[in-house]
């Protein structure tokens, strides 16, 4: 039998341990210990993009819940750590690593969607998420492509400031 045990601490930064007992099992897990690291650098970059503006609104708050519980986070350890995200030094600022560019380009138009839903976009906020395109090797064009179609939607439900 094969045993995981899996844990997240934003605070030390420290992802989970995994104890294999069968060889051959050993590709599956890779890929689930690889989906496990994506879907924790995605939302650990969603919750440093939150704190980009130095606050956290409510819908900020919600859209990123709904994003971690899709992703099978729970909602009491999402409210922790949303909570913590301000004043939390231990977490990394750095942009996200993703192990395929899909992931990368979804965590953008996510981004993107989190970023303007207070309907204003802060400079640090675009920063990073240029940053994250770049060391996800994300292309110029496509960048601009996914802020562009943020704006555009985003201009078509709501006046937001962009500065």
């Amino acid at each position: 039998m094969t045993y995981i045990i899996l844990y997240y601490n934003f605070k030390t930064d420290i992802c989970f341990t995994v104890n294999i007992f069968r060889i051959e099992e050993r590709y599956m897990m890779n890929e689930i210990i690889t989906d496990l690291i994506d879907k924790s650098n995605f939302i650990k970059g969603l919750l440093v993009l939150i704190t980009k503006d130095k606050k956290i609104s409510d819908k900020e708050r919600n859209l990123l819940k709904e994003i971690g519980t899709s992703m099978g986070f729970s909602a009491e350890f999402l409210d922790e750590a949303i909570d913590e995200a301000l004043n939390n030094e231990y977490i990394s600022h750095d942009p996200p690593k993703f192990n395929n560019n899909s992931l990368a380009a979804e965590f953008l138009e996510k981004g993107f969607h989190i970023s303007f839903c207070d309907h204003s976009f802060d400079k640090d906020e675009i920063k990073f998420l240029m940053e994250t395109a770049e060391i996800n090797n994300i292309p110029a064009a496509e960048f601009n492509i996914l802020l562009s179609k943020a704006k555009e939607q985003l201009e078509n439900s709501r006046a937001v400031n962009f500065y």
